[in-house]
């Protein structure tokens, strides 16, 4: 297994305190409180609808929340200036994207925009993204006509070719076959860079996740190890099945109608 102790964690990089978010009347994110410690990996864990994607999107600042208050690296989320945010946080999404007339080494560079390095410097991290994401051989051909896998390990070359301090995914096993999940999380992981990244694999998660924070009906319902929070009764609860969270895995006995 790829766990860290956490004594091993430095400062709190992000907090949220009271966060809500609700578009017109319906509450996707309601009163959240949590703190994401330097070079931890935290699990967003819940089944779907229950407001993971949507607490992201206000980690990357794509919504702002209703009420409440972010801090990152010590100041207000919204005091942040882009490309300075851009620099320290990077991430990969579930939202299709349009690549049509752009080659896979164009795509892979988009995400240095917020990095004031060399031109050489630009090629050597897009050069090795893409490696390691196993497209490199075809940098030239046109992104547009690459399979959900493919683009997800594009955006994933964007990623790892800016390096932040702090990856955001959301579902980053999404289309990836096996291979490219264990092989692409095991290297964001040994990096030891902070990570927020939502699950809907619990025993994915499992692997990877130093603490959780467990989503249900847009309320975060438990935060702190995958021990603590996936006790049978949440288990029950928010997934509905009959289970135990043991030896970092969890063991599935039936669901519960």
């Amino acid at each position: 297994m790829l766990h860290r102790a956490t004594s091993n964690f430095g400062q709190t990089i992000l907090s949220l305190h009271n966060v809500s978010f609700a578009v017109g009347p319906k509450p996707l994110v309601q009163d959240c409180s949590f703190e994401v410690r330097q070079g931890s990996f935290m699990g967003l864990l819940g089944p779907n609808g229950a407001g993971k994607s949507s607490l992201l999107k206000l980690l990357y600042r794509e919504k702002k929340p209703t009420s409440g208050k972010i801090t990152a690296f010590g100041q207000p989320l919204d005091r942040w200036n882009r490309k300075a945010f851009a620099a320290k946080v990077g991430t990969v999404l579930q939202e299709k994207a349009q690549l049509a007339g752009l080659t896979i080494e164009q795509v892979a560079g988009l995400g240095l925009f917020p990095l004031s390095c060399s031109k050489a410097e630009e090629q050597q991290r897009v050069r090795e993204a893409l490696e390691l994401v196993e497209l490199w051989d075809r940098r030239t051909e046109n992104a547009g006509y690459l399979s959900g896998g493919e683009q997800q390990r594009l955006f994933f070359a964007q990623i790892l070719a800016l390096d932040p301090e702090v990856y955001l995914l959301d579902e980053p096993n999404n289309h990836l076959d096996i291979y490219f999940q264990y092989r692409l999380m095991d290297h964001i992981k040994a990096k030891g860079k902070t990570v927020i990244a939502s699950f809907h694999d619990i025993n994915l998660a499992a692997r990877y996740c130093d603490s959780a924070v467990l989503m249900h009906e847009a309320r975060m319902v438990a935060s702190g190890s995958l021990a603590e929070v996936l006790s049978p009764e949440r288990l029950k609860l928010v997934y509905r099945v009959d289970a135990q969270f043991a030896k970092s895995a969890i063991a599935i006995n039936a669901p519960v109608v």
